[in-house]
């Protein structure tokens, strides 16, 4: 048996789940989407903004396959064989993806129609539709979506693209929007396909290829390379926040009543945040340490006085 984990993201749109080979891989992407996410907890969303994006992340044991379903609104991760999982998948309300192994960046889509990478088939509620090369949309010259593709769809002006781009880059940047000086973007788009570049404070540069007509979905390349969102955000994290600026990020979005929790998995999280608090802030120089214990004190109203503070 095989053990992988997942983070489900669940919509009135569509639903989708992310594979990772470590429980830290996924922790650290289900907290690029939302910042209190947690591993094994209950269903959560973005409460402050009414979000609509659902995360739940859990693991799971497989030996020959995964289905991923939808029914009735609901998602499911199955351990499944292939001849057991094409059983299943013989009603018109369900939706599914079938993957026969695991392979890096693996991911399912659900939404109108079906999409991702590591996919064997997926089931569209009258037939099953078998995947060439593991993903169903492959960039190239000839393939990635163009505006044409939109012209019979509810959404998909260039208007409308151009607001998509910029909502998945100030996501992407988020962290670190405040250090940088200048974000310009360009639709480079041709008769071939959508292209959009980003270029962030005149150096790095950020492709944006439409592989797929939902909202969000972009194939991104940050300096020529192929990267997830999450690690064209580490990489803007690493290279424009200072130590004390990474402290405070996370330091904002710490649970100080965690050891009261009657919650395990709060109870643990907390602690491990604790720890990597205690540890970036080992780190920190002498006048670094003053300012981030001004900053914990006034964002969490606690009175521990410099000398004791070790972070948290």
């Amino acid at each position: 048996m095989t053990k992988i984990f997942y983070v489900t993201e669940n919509t009135p749109d569509y639903s989708q789940v992310n594979f990772f080979k470590t429980e830290k891989k996924a922790l650290e992407y289900g907290i690029s989407q939302l910042p209190q996410f947690d591993m094994y907890d209950e269903p959560m969303n973005d409460e402050e903004s009414d979000g609509e994006e659902w995360y739940v992340g859990k693991s799971i044991k497989f030996k020959k396959g995964i289905l991923f379903s939808v029914e009735e609104g609901d998602i499911y991760i199955q351990d499944m064989d292939e001849d057991a999982a094409r059983s299943y998948c013989n009603d018109e309300d369900i939706g599914a993806i079938f993957f026969d192994g695991f392979q890096k960046g693996m991911y399912g889509y659900l939404g109108n129609g079906a999409d991702g990478k590591g996919i064997k088939w997926d089931w569209d509620g009258t037939d099953i539709n078998e995947s060439k090369g593991g993903m169903k949309y492959i960039l190239t010259l000839e393939k990635y979506i163009g505006y044409k593709d939109y012209e019979k769809s509810k959404w998909g002006t260039p208007e409308e693209i151009e607001d998509d781009v910029k909502k998945t880059v100030d996501s992407l940047l988020g962290p670190v929007v405040d250090q940088l000086k200048k974000v310009e973007f360009n639709d480079a788009s041709s008769d071939k396909g959508i292209k959009w570049e980003v270029t962030v404070n005149g150096k790095d540069i950020l492709n944006l290829y439409k592989t797929t007509t939902w909202r969000g979905q972009y194939e991104i390349y940050l300096n020529k390379k192929e990267v997830s969102e999450y690690d064209a955000q580490q990489y803007f994290i690493n290279k424009y926040l200072s130590d004390l600026d990474k402290y405070t990020t996370s330091m904002n979005g710490y649970d100080t009543t965690h050891m009261m929790s009657d919650d395990s998995r709060a109870y643990k999280a907390g602690t491990a945040h604790s720890k990597k608090l205690s540890d970036m802030y080992s780190k920190l120089s002498s006048s670094d340490k003053k300012k981030a214990h001004a900053a914990f004190v006034k964002k969490h109203k606690t009175d521990s006085t410099f000398k004791d503070f070790l972070g948290v």
